[in-house]
């Protein structure tokens, strides 16, 4: 499927909830979203932006970037840059 079929796919979907499938387009592990869309009742290993079912080391870094991200654009926000603006800033290191 083109990406832009996924898309289109997906904005149906959100037509009536917000779809699980969203992770996947956030940057979730695929393997975590599939997961919990085949197995919702099964106990996770570990929540932070996401339920972690499978690779918590990968997980705690991935949720240590969105977290330096998030203080990053606060901090720009913080010093009266433009949300339009933010785009142009390395907000990762």
């Amino acid at each position: 499927m083109k990406l832009e079929d996924a898309l289109i796919l997906l904005s149906k979907r959100f037509e009536n909830l917000c779809p699980h499938e969203i992770g996947i387009f956030l940057g979730y592990p695929v393997d975590d979203v599939a997961f919990f869309i085949d197995c919702p009742n099964e106990k996770c290993k570990m929540v932070g932006y996401w339920k972690v079912y499978h690779d918590i080391e990968e997980a705690k870094n991935i949720f240590k970037k969105y977290d330096d991200i998030k203080n990053n654009i606060i901090s720009l926000i913080i010093k009266g840059i433009k949300p339009t603006e933010i785009l142009k800033y390395k907000l990762v290191s």
